[in-house]
């Protein structure tokens, strides 16, 4: 089956493309928005075209939205068409690669101690990533320099690609995280 896919960056891209391939699925167009206000703009328009003949994929974070995510799936898409695949990572993206702490760990040469929380339950999994990415022994760019009022670091974005493509385990990750399970086993059901 081919999706469409609609996502708020191009790390939640690099995700969406491997949980479609995990899943054995396709991927067709792809739209990278720019943050979760304009996807939410967008959602019904992608919800009419699943109506038909497209299959999409909709994939966004909860941030801290909402108490839950079923309610705030609720909440934007009452009525999802037959062909929508609307998912929430919980709370942010990376908590579905601080699931996988084993391989994350590894890439960023830290201890898997570090993500031994329950991912979901992580206020903020951005955060931590980029914690854990400048206490690192090896040479990376994630993290920002100090005094600069950056979130994230230069090649957090390219780095956390390069994970997700070559690294991350999505079987181990689902073990752990109980949102990208179910995400897992709603694109199987199609």
């Amino acid at each position: 089956m081919i999706f469409s896919v609609a996502v708020e960056g191009g790390i939640d891209l690099a995700a969406a493309k491997r949980i479609l391939e995990h899943t054995g699925h396709l991927i067709g167009r792809e739209y990278v928005l720019d943050g979760k206000h304009q996807l939410n703009a967008k959602l019904l328009g992608y919800n009419n075209a699943a109506k038909f003949s497209q299959q999409w994929f909709v994939l966004r974070d909860l941030d801290h939205d909402s108490e839950c995510a079923p309610s705030l799936v609720a909440e934007l898409l009452p009525a999802p068409a037959p062909g929508m695949v609307f998912r929430l990572a919980v709370h942010e993206i990376e908590a579905w690669l601080i699931a996988d702490s084993e391989g994350l760990a590894a890439f960023l040469g830290v201890s898997a101690f570090l993500f031994r929380e329950d991912p979901d339950s992580i206020d903020d999994p951005k955060s931590l990533v980029v914690r854990a990415a400048a206490g690192s022994a090896r040479k990376n760019r994630m993290a920002p320099r100090p005094g600069l009022g950056r979130e994230t670091g230069l090649t957090y974005v390219l780095e956390l690609i390069s994970f997700i493509a070559s690294h991350w385990s999505i079987e181990r990750a689902a073990e752990r995280s109980d949102s990208l399970r179910r995400c897992v086993e709603a694109l199987r059901r199609l």
